[in-house]
């Protein structure tokens, strides 16, 4: 059962680039991060559901569909296998929009006789297979495909959904994927604030016939320019969208399938830190952290820092660096080889204040550098505040369970999980949307119970409200219409042969059945 948690303001994390000293050569000042790409697989779901579709019925090898987004119609008019044994008409793609829908001329006759007889509009498209052939990778089978010429130029371009993060200065990213297939020209690209950043290098396999890597790598001078924009990823064919066949520029090959999206970003020290540069805690936040860079001597130099912490710095922003810092701050790590700090723990303790904004810096020094001792790493002043932070809450989980007498009551236990107070206490509240569920307990505590009076996939949604920020969870129930349904979906059960009625038990009605059919000629029709 898929669970979405949802809070209405997220913080934006802006990262400062760092000045970083040029060390000797084997300093190791990177380390790699993997970025969650969603749906990076090109699955397919159950409208609003965890639920996969992994086969169509009628056809019993393939299905798909044209387009991307939620609510999607099937293709030829297809019927979509669902991962709970339902069937349905649509299914979600989520993860991915299509950025263009460029008209497109295609050849429809069958087989192509070269005439462009049709005016359309290319859409990628997803495909997932009935079965597993053992030809797709990772033991799977869908992924995302986007045409040349065959199928008459349909062939167009994916792009994430929603942004990956915003670009942090003196990293290296690298966006690579699987594919198969041979359509030119060829789009795979890293996009910063919807511009394509050139590559500093690429590997592009050339038109393979069996599943093979394509990658792109963005090091500190790629993105230079881009610092601050949201990153975004668009891959497909990219049609010219010709009306002549013999136009060198038109679309060429057949099908170019894509499959396991990865995105990865290397980044300088300090980073990650704790909190995120311009990341909001609660009052009770209470560990810094960062990461040191390896020692130029990995067997005998360690990488030392001093830390420095304020709550009141007039000029922050306004020099580059901020290079009167240490006039407003209080050094709270003295050149010790540690990579956390507890506030409550120095002395005196440092104790957070609601609605206010703090600031701190890290300086890094490697005793196996060659003498005279180089100058610190020094990175920039990094921010962080205590105003109000969304509540967050718990939904929990639910059990599957079944209709008796075409009704049921289930138990729902949410909790408040984190709530700063500010600028009250936050409230609880239960709502549903589906009017065959009422909830006929107290909606404003955390345990609830609930009454269903039809079969089906529902949700259930908590919120939690301080008057200025909500969070929200929500928890999904599977009721099936009986108890029949039921044991034979979640235990895979099969009615015995003498359950002829196939209510999952063996009575006197089944015999009646039995009995009628006992001396029937083989021409006369079965009561069945």
């Amino acid at each position: 059962m898929r669970k979405e948690k949802i809070m209405c303001r997220r913080n934006v994390v802006a990262i400062v680039a760092v000045v970083m000293l040029a060390m000797a050569v084997g300093q190791v000042w990177a380390q790699a991060v993997d970025i969650p790409v969603p749906n990076g697989r090109f699955d397919m779901y159950k409208p609003g559901t965890s639920y996969t579709v992994r086969a169509y019925f009628p056809a019993d090898w393939s299905q798909y569909i044209i387009g991307l987004g939620d609510n999607v119609p099937l293709a030829d008019g297809g019927i979509a296998n669902y991962a709970d044994s339902t069937t349905g008409t649509v299914v979600d793609a989520p993860g991915w929009i299509t950025p263009l829908t460029l008209p497109a001329w295609r050849d429809t006759t069958n087989p192509p006789d070269g005439v462009l007889d049709d005016f359309t509009t290319g859409a990628c498209q997803l495909f997932t297979w009935g079965y597993d052939d053992g030809t797709e990778p990772f033991g799977r089978s869908s992924a995302l495909n986007c045409f040349g010429a065959w199928s008459g130029q349909s062939g167009n371009l994916a792009e994430s959904a929603e942004s990956l993060g915003n670009v942090i200065g003196a990293s290296t990213y690298t966006l690579s994927a699987m594919m198969i297939g041979d359509p030119a020209p060829l789009t795979f690209e890293l996009r910063a604030g919807g511009v394509a950043i050139t590559p500093s290098s690429s590997v592009t396999p050339v038109k393979p016939t069996t599943w093979q890597v394509i990658s792109r790598t963005y090091d500190a001078a790629a993105i230079a320019p881009y610092v601050g924009q949201p990153l975004t990823i668009r891959l497909g064919t990219t049609p010219p969208h010709t009306t002549a066949l013999d136009d060198p520029d038109r679309l060429t090959g057949s099908r170019l399938r894509f499959d396991n999206i990865t995105f990865s970003q290397e980044l300088p020290p300090p980073y990650p830190i704790t909190p995120g540069d311009g990341g909001t805690v609660g009052i009770n936040f209470d560990l810094l952290e960062w990461r040191l860079a390896e020692p130029n001597d990995p067997v005998g130099g360690t990488v030392s820092c001093d830390v420095w912490f304020s709550d009141n710095y007039p000029n922050y922003g306004q020099e580059p660096n901020n290079p009167d810092f240490t006039d407003y701050a209080t050094k709270i790590v003295d050149n010790e080889p540690v990579e956390s700090v507890s506030l409550s723990s120095l002395i005196p303790p440092i104790e957070l204040e609601a609605l206010h904004t703090y600031y701190w810096r890290i300086d890094m020094y490697d005793d196996s550098l060659p003498e005279p001792p180089a100058q610190p790493f020094i990175s920039s002043v990094f921010i962080f505040n205590t105003n109000n932070m969304a509540p967050v809450v718990d939904a929990g989980t639910a059990e599957p369970t079944w209709l008796v007498d075409g009704t049921v009551n289930f138990d729902l236990h949410g909790s408040l999980v984190e709530d700063d107070g500010l600028p009250v206490a936050a409230t609880l509240l239960w709502t549903v949307a589906d009017p065959n569920l009422t909830i006929i307990t107290d909606p404003t505590l955390p345990d609830i119970t609930v009454k269903a009076t039809g079969s089906g996939l529902f949700v259930v949604k908590l919120t939690a409200d301080d008057t200025d920020l909500t969070g929200s969870d929500t928890v999904s129930v599977l009721i099936y219409p009986d108890w029949c349904v039921a044991i034979k979906a979640l235990e895979g059960l099969t009615p015995r042969m003498t359950d002829h009625n196939g209510d999952c038990v063996t009575d006197v009605l089944d015999f009646a059945i039995f009995a009628r059919e006992w001396l029937l000629r083989i021409d006369e029709p079965s009561p069945l």
